[in-house]
């Protein structure tokens, strides 16, 4: 994020508008996550021989768990063991991910200016809301957000 933005944000701020907290999106906008789960998927379709799956892959980005595992069943039905490609791509992702997941470009500056404005930050996210606190927690940022709200707290 250039400076750029955050003047503009700024002069947002100086609006009628009184921000009293702001909200994110964790996957794709805090941490460059969704490269990552796009990679590991690519690697398990080509494992069972499914080719380019890549819009699969993207009706799943954006919802929950159990959302996602619908989409699954439903598009690799007669071409592959749903429970085997799952399996399969959650270790591959794991393992891309046992380290820190990369923050996406000026996180750092935009919490940076959040808390000098003296507003409270939240994440929403469709992942369940264990893994989101260990991804934020493992890249460093958990601290600076006061809840974290995950798919599976959603009806």
């Amino acid at each position: 994020m250039n400076m750029k933005v955050l003047s503009g944000t700024r002069l947002f701020m100086n609006t009628k508008y009184k921000l009293s907290a702001v909200i994110f999106d964790m996957d794709g906008l805090l941490l460059d996550s969704e490269k990552i789960a796009l990679a590991s998927f690519r690697e398990t379709c080509a494992h069972f021989g499914l080719g380019d799956l890549t819009p699969v892959f993207m009706q799943c980005v954006g919802t929950n768990q159990a959302s996602c595992v619908q989409v699954l069943k439903k598009e690799l039905q007669g071409k592959t063991d749903y429970l085997a490609f799952e399996r399969l791509w959650n270790e591959k992702y794991s393992l891309a991910t046992v380290s820190a997941i990369p923050l996406k470009d000026g996180v750092i500056e935009l919490l940076n200016e959040i808390e000098k404005w003296g507003l409270r930050t939240a994440v929403a996210t469709s992942t369940v809301t264990l893994k989101a606190r260990q991804k934020l927690e493992k890249s460093g940022i958990l601290h600076r957000f006061e809840f974290i709200v995950g798919g599976d707290q959603v009806e």
